[in-house]
C-alpha cells in the first residue's frame, strides 16, 4: 500500500500541474480573415490579428487587460528598474532576449512560463508600438509568507496600468493563496497597497489596475485601500479569475464605491476567481481547457476584441464553489491557520523552494513528503485528517443537493483514500 501511495504521489509531482500548450502562439492562415477566427484563439492571435489597430480606433478593451496582466508573469529582474523613468517596449524586450533565449522561455514547463513572449508582437504591433515599462517590484519571502510582484505599463492610449503577477511556481506563493481565507490582511496585499500609493501618489493619468489570479485579487485589495487620492483617478480595476475576499472586506464603503469599477472575468470551469467572495457579477467565458487547468489564462478563448462569453459556470465550478463555502464556514481562523502550516510544513520538507522543482525530482519529494507527514504529532495527523474529511463531507452533501444522491458512496472513497486503502 505504501508503494501505491508512492506512485500516485509521484504522478502529481511530476503531471499534476497545469502544463503550457507546446503551442502558445496559434496562428490563422493568411486567408483566413478576422470574421472567420479559428476556435482555439487566445491573446497572443489577438495580437495578431488586432495588433495593426491603433488605440485611437478601438479603445482599450478586455483582452487588452488580459495581455498586461499576463505580461507581469515576465521576470524583469535586470531588465526594469524598481525605480527610474518608463523604458519602451521595444528596449525591454531587447534587452530581455539579451539575457533569455526564446527557446528557453517555450521550454518552460509551468502555465505562466510563456509569458515573455508577448513582448514580440507587443514590440512589434502598431497597437502597442508606443508601450512603455516601468517600476518592477518583485518581494518572495519564505519567512514572511509573501510572494508579491508588480509593474507599471502605460499602453500608449493615455492611461496607466498597474499589472499585479499571480501565483507563481513558488511554494511560498501558494500558501499565501491559503491565508486568504483566516487572514484580513496578507503582507503581500499590504505591498500591494503600498506600491500602488507610492507610485501613483503624484500624477493625473487615469488608472487602470489588474492582474491574473491572485494577482487579481491584489489589484482589487490595493485599489480599495489606497489613498483617496489615487483611488478617484482609477477607471477600472480588472481582476481575472482571481480570489475573492472576506464579507468585513467587500461591506466596506470604499469598496462599495469600487465596485462598478470592478470587472471580474472567471472561465466557465473556474476553481479560483469563485472562492470567497466579490460582490460582484462575474464575466464568465470559455476556455479550450477543462477542468483546474481552465485557470490558464492562455486557453481563454477570444473572438474578435472580446473574449469568448458563456450564459452560466459548469456544474463543477459551482459544486465546488457551494462545497468549500460550507467547508470554510465550519472551520475557526485557527483551524484553518493550522491545516495551511501543516500542509504547506509538509510540501516544504522536500527542500525544495518551487512546484517545478518538486515536479523535477518526483520520487524524492514524494519521499519527501511521505516522510514528513509521517513524522507530524499525533494530534497533528488528526487535525489534518478532520479538516480533510470534513470537506469530503461538505463536498458529499452538496453532491446529493445537486444529484439526489451519492453522498455517501462520496463519502466511503474518499474516507478509503484517507486512510490508505483502495479506491475502487
Amino acid at each position: 500500500m505504501e508503494r501505491e501511495r508512492l506512485r500516485d504521489l509521484e504522478s502529481v509531482m511530476k503531471w499534476g500541474m497545469p502544463i503550457a500548450r507546446e503551442k502558445v502562439t496559434p496562428k490563422c492562415s493568411e486567408r483566413e480573415s478576422p470574421s472567420s477566427h479559428p476556435v482555439q484563439a487566445n491573446i497572443f492571435d489577438y495580437l495578431e490579428w488586432r495588433g495593426d489597430v491603433p488605440f485611437s480606433t478601438d479603445p482599450f478593451n478586455e483582452v487588452d487587460n488580459l495581455v498586461l496582466a499576463e505580461l507581469a508573469y515576465t521576470d524583469f529582474d535586470d531588465v526594469v528598474a524598481p525605480q527610474g523613468e518608463p523604458v519602451s517596449v521595444r528596449a525591454v524586450r531587447d534587452r530581455y532576449f539579451r539575457l533569455h533565449t526564446r527557446a528557453e522561455v517555450r521550454g518552460r514547463r509551468t502555465f505562466t512560463g510563456p509569458a515573455p513572449l508577448l513582448l514580440d508582437p507587443l514590440a512589434d504591433s502598431v497597437r502597442y508600438r508606443d508601450m512603455r515599462i516601468a517600476w518592477y517590484r518583485n518581494h518572495v519571502s519564505v519567512k514572511e509568507s509573501v510572494q508579491m510582484a508588480a509593474v507599471t505599463l502605460w499602453p500608449g492610449d493615455g492611461t496607466v496600468y498597474a499589472a499585479f503577477r499571480g501565483t507563481d511556481n513558488t511554494l511560498v506563493g501558494w500558501k499565501e493563496d491559503f491565508t486568504f481565507s483566516y487572514l484580513t490582511e496578507t503582507p503581500g496585499q499590504r505591498m500591494a497597497v503600498e506600491y500602488l500609493n507610492e507610485r501613483f501618489r503624484d500624477g493625473s493619468l487615469p488608472i487602470r489596475v489588474g492582474g491574473h489570479s491572485k494577482g487579481g485579487n491584489f489589484a482589487v485589495y490595493a485599489s480599495v485601500f489606497c489613498d483617496e487620492g489615487v483611488r478617484r483617478r482609477i477607471r477600472d480595476v480588472f481582476t481575472n479569475d482571481g480570489p475573492g475576499f472576506a464579507n468585513a472586506v467587500t461591506r466596506l464603503p470604499a469598496y462599495r464605491d469600487l465596485a462598478s469599477r470592478i470587472v471580474s472575468i472567471v472561465p466557465e470551469d473556474s476553481l479560483v476567481g469563485i472562492l470567497m467572495n466579490s460582490a460582484v457579477d462575474h464575466r464568465i467565458i470559455r476556455s479550450s481547457n477543462r477542468g483546474p487547468t481552465a485557470h490558464d489564462a492562455l486557453s481563454w478563448l477570444v473572438r474578435g476584441n472580446r473574449f469568448i462569453p458563456v450564459e452560466e459556470r459548469s456544474g463543477f465550478s459551482v459544486f465546488f464553489e457551494r462545497s468549500m463555502r460550507a467547508w470554510l464556514a465550519d472551520l475557526s481562523d485557527e483551524e484553518k491557520r493550522r491545516f495551511v502550516e501543516s500542509v504547506f510544513g509538509v510540501l516544504e520538507s522536500t527542500g525544495s523552494l518551487t512546484l517545478e522543482g518538486m515536479r523535477q525530482a518526483p520520487v524524492q519529494s514524494a519521499l519527501a513528503i511521505l516522510r514528513a507527514a509521517h513524522g507530524l504529532s499525533s494530534d497533528r495527523q488528526r487535525q489534518v485528517l478532520a479538516i480533510l474529511t470534513q470537506l469530503a463531507m461538505k463536498g458529499g452533501t452538496v453532491f446529493a443537493q445537486n444529484l439526489n444522491g451519492g453522498a455517501s458512496e462520496f463519502r466511503r472513497r474518499l474516507s478509503a483514500w484517507l486512510k490508505g486503502g483502495p479506491v475502487d
